[in-house]
């Protein structure tokens, strides 16, 4: 069978607890399924009483949790989050490096450390969940939702998201990374022996404090289990590790871990909502490092629970900048050197004849890419009459020599150009 039903086509933190988000999925919980049912209670209660009255009167009125009422269960959802320390972007990960992102918010305040806020704001989407979850236990007794399916989707990614947070605090740490790398995963398959059409798969790809999970599907006919979705992880480190997890339930476990009452009741705001983990179980995983990634884009595993394979790219992102006046010389037989603006800009060197002429973008003089570049080093005063010169030399033979004014912009440059030829080296070669 193909997904369930159709949605983004990836979910991150950011995305799964948005607010608003999960508002419209317990909106169309607790909603569509539950409202015939909730009429047909008061109806039944109002003639018992013959009392027009009651049909008026809140069940909340007077209660301690004023977002669980029969007459507006569109509220189950309510804001639980103190306003000087909720914000949209709570959950923004950082674009260099995904163990430093708890160092980007120092701003929360002071009688609030922002771990423990993440994790406050954790507990009580938790919380809203497993009262959607229960109200779809008491009232939903047969038929089993696909919104049922995405709160126990939710959950699931909400305790996984926690336990990042109290189990990796101590690589919370801020570095500053100019070169990093990106791996993207797609097409995501693997096989089961075992061919229960009545099972739900998950597939969640864990790298330091970033969590990415698919869309819900179900085995094939033939026995596959395909993820369409494309999992893309930026500001990696070269010591990077990426978990891939798929985690299983069916419908079976679903169905019968629903109550059974004799009749339908309302809810009683006091009473306390079980607390409990998602019905989703994990089914297999693998890990993915640096020297896994294969050249010819495609992986092949075998996890615990069967085979395993992606098709898997990496790139590197080159966050430097650099520009300033140089001497330069194209041609190693005739010593000739013109004074020109050079700009490095990544991986791409560029030299123009004037600053102005790169603000507003006229065409170089020259292009290098680095990644061509095959011989890279300091020449000596034999090899050449300047001094701090540096030599530059690409596949197709074109050499570039590069001399600097003075020692401190000799070091700058030359340890710009090394690190972008590593990262290079690293990622890509």
């Amino acid at each position: 069978m193909e997904n369930l039903w159709q949605g983004s086509s990836l979910s991150s933190i950011e995305e799964i607890f948005d607010p608003i988000e999960i508002k419209k999925v317990v909106d169309s919980l607790v909603m569509s399924r539950f409202s015939a049912q909730i009429m047909k209670s008061r109806t039944r209660r109002s003639r018992s009483s013959c009392s027009e009255s009651q049909d008026n009167v809140s069940l909340s009125s007077g209660r301690s949790d004023s977002s669980i009422n029969t007459y507006n269960l569109s509220a189950l959802i309510s804001n639980p989050y103190p306003q000087p320390y909720y914000y949209e972007n709570i959950f923004t990960c950082s674009e260099t490096d995904p163990t430093c992102e708890l160092s980007d918010y120092c701003s929360i305040g002071p009688s609030f450390n922002l771990m423990d806020t993440k994790l406050f704001i954790l507990s009580q989407n938790k919380d809203q969940i497993l009262k959607a979850i229960h109200y779809d236990d008491l009232y939903n007794k047969t038929r089993l939702s696909k919104e049922r399916l995405e709160a126990e989707r939710l959950l699931l990614i909400n305790d996984l998201t926690s336990n990042l947070l109290l189990t990796r605090d101590n690589r919370f740490e801020e570095k500053n990374e100019l070169c990093t790398g990106s791996v993207k995963i797609r097409n995501c398959y693997t096989w089961c022996d075992n061919q229960q059409l009545e099972e739900f798969f998950l597939c969640v790809v864990i790298c330091g404090c970033k969590l990415l999970a698919s869309e819900l599907t179900q085995i094939k006919s033939n026995g596959v289990i395909h993820f369409k979705e494309e999992f893309v992880v930026t500001g990696l480190r070269p010591d990077f590790t990426i978990n891939i997890k798929i985690y299983c339930a069916s419908r079976k476990a679903m169905k019968k871990s629903k109550q059974s009452f004799a009749c339908n009741y309302a809810p009683r705001p006091e009473e306390e909502i079980p607390l409990r983990k998602s019905l989703f179980t994990l089914w297999g995983e693998t890990y993915t490092t640096l020297q896994d990634l294969p050249k010819s884009n495609s992986m092949e595993v075998w996890m615990n629970s069967g085979r395993f394979t992606a098709s898997i790219f990496s790139w590197t992102d080159l966050n430097v900048n650099l520009s300033g006046f140089l001497n330069v010389n194209q041609s190693e037989e005739c010593p000739l050197w013109n004074r020109e603006w050079c700009c490095l800009d990544g991986r791409y060197l560029q030299y123009f004849n004037y600053p102005p002429d790169e603000s507003f973008e006229c065409k170089p003089i020259g292009t290098i890419d680095l990644a061509t570049c095959v011989e890279f080093k300091l020449l000596s005063r034999e090899e050449c009459a300047r001094k701090q010169t540096l030599f530059l030399k690409t596949y197709f033979g074109k050499t570039v020599l590069l001399s600097c004014d003075t020692r401190t912009e000799f070091e700058c440059w030359r340890n710009c150009i090394e690190r972008i030829l590593s990262a290079i080296k690293i990622w890509e070669h």
